[in-house]
């Protein structure tokens, strides 16, 4: 029987969420530095490649000379899939060609884009439909899903575009679909990348049971956060959320450096966490069952293949675009992590 899904709101966090917390995840000891990078000297774009009917792909390259790590990010064996594990999906609505794609979707490095004035990337989405943004420019990392997995804490600074609010609408477009929403990040489960021989659905290489996601929602012309799990992970199952944690009382920053932390850790039980943190305070804290089994909400306990630490997705008006700096990837909490 599928679970009922309910609904969270969460304008605080709580000091006893921190006390149900086992000991061995509050241990910040142990978390092991993963992939760190701000995009300086070194890093490049490549130029878009792998083109299909309404997308192409791009990769970023190059060793970071601030940190010494080598893009794109590895993860749970994730340099084993498609492009080496971390690219870029310029997914438009007409057909592309490397040369036609970059007048749709641009990323580009920034030589005094970043938060400090330093290299700095640059995410454009102006693919239109009707006036409205139609396409997405995630960057994914794909870990292979025939090796363990674990914990993982990302660390990432975003700046929203100045007219980010009137942008978006308070509702619907005329065409019915939403564009009171703009994703940042997510992860989703699903196959083993590039057609491998690991699905966890029949029939779905790719597609899986489980996505967390963070937006920004317009609500009475005011922005606000949502972070949400649910069963849009392009494995062909009834929409279904999990959970969804709204928040209002962390300000939603516009044309301004912040910080998104974001913690997860999967599990059939009440031991599974999902923490995602805004310039140092709490804007969701899920602690339940991470993992989508038979039993839960009948899916089929897949494994994260897509993780998503920055996109540039909705359907407002175009273009949309953000910038981003100083990614971090770790195994745990860093010492240094938020409350939590």
């Amino acid at each position: 029987m599928r679970r009922l899904f309910c609904t969270l709101v969460l304008f605080a966090a709580s000091a006893q969420a921190q006390i149900l917390l086992p000991q061995m995840m509050r241990n910040n000891s142990t978390a092991h530095l993963l992939f760190r990078s701000g995009f300086e000297s070194s890093s490049a774009i490549n130029t878009p490649t792998n083109c299909g009917s309404t997308e192409c792909y791009q990769q970023p390259s190059g060793t970071d000379a601030a940190s010494g790590y080598t893009w794109p990010p590895q993860l749970w064996g994730s340099q084993t899939t498609f492009l080496g594990g971390g690219w870029w999906q310029l997914q438009t609505n007409v057909s592309q060609t490397p040369t036609t794609v970059v007048d749709y979707i641009q990323n580009t490095l920034e030589p005094t884009g970043g938060r400090n004035g330093t290299q700095g990337l640059k995410m454009l989405n102006q693919t239109t439909l009707n006036g409205h943004v139609t396409g997405q420019d995630p960057f994914q990392i794909t870990p292979d899903v025939s090796q363990p997995q674990g914990d993982f804490y990302i660390r990432v600074w975003f700046k929203l575009q100045s007219n980010i609010l009137t942008e978006m609408c308070q509702g619907q477009n005329g065409d019915g679909t939403w564009c009171d929403w703009r994703a940042l990040a997510e992860w989703k489960t699903g196959g083993q990348a590039n057609g491998g021989a690991n699905p966890c659905i029949v029939g779905q290489t790719w597609g899986g049971d489980y996505r967390n996601i963070i937006f920004v929602i317009k609500s009475a012309g005011a922005l606000k956060w949502r972070v949400q799990a649910d069963t849009v992970a392009n494995g062909g199952l009834a929409y279904n959320v999990f959970w969804q944690t709204d928040n209002t009382s962390v300000p939603v920053p516009v044309d301004e450096w912040f910080k998104l932390e974001w913690f997860v850790h999967r599990a059939t039980d009440s031991t599974g966490r999902i923490w995602v943190a805004i310039n140092g305070t709490t804007i969701a804290d899920f602690h339940g069952v991470t993992i989508n089994t038979p039993a839960y909400g009948g899916g089929s306990s897949c494994k994260i293949n897509r993780i998503m630490p920055f996109t540039v997705y909705n359907t407002a008006a175009s273009p949309i675009y953000q910038w981003v700096d100083d990614l971090e990837i770790w195994d745990g909490f860093p010492v240094d992590a938020s409350a939590h």
